[in-house]
């Protein structure tokens, strides 16, 4: 029987930077998609990571609108 990937939350402990959270996140897959759908689960799971580590975003990355931070 098929197991899903942890979720960004379920791996998240106290005090770990969000930067260390999505790595740790990014190394368990691939990202996900929807076929006609300009979602991207990577950008999702970033600004996951940075909500729960407490900043407003992972610096270098994307935000989920897709624009630089």
């Amino acid at each position: 029987m098929p197991t899903s990937s942890p979720s960004v939350a379920e791996l998240y402990a106290p005090g770990m930077s969000a930067e260390a959270l999505f790595q740790h996140f990014s190394l368990l897959g691939e990202e996900a998609f929807m076929a006609g759908q300009s979602f991207s689960s990577w950008d999702y799971a970033r600004a996951q990571s940075a909500t729960l580590a407490g900043v407003s975003a992972i610096p270098g990355s994307l935000s989920c609108n897709g624009l630089p931070v």
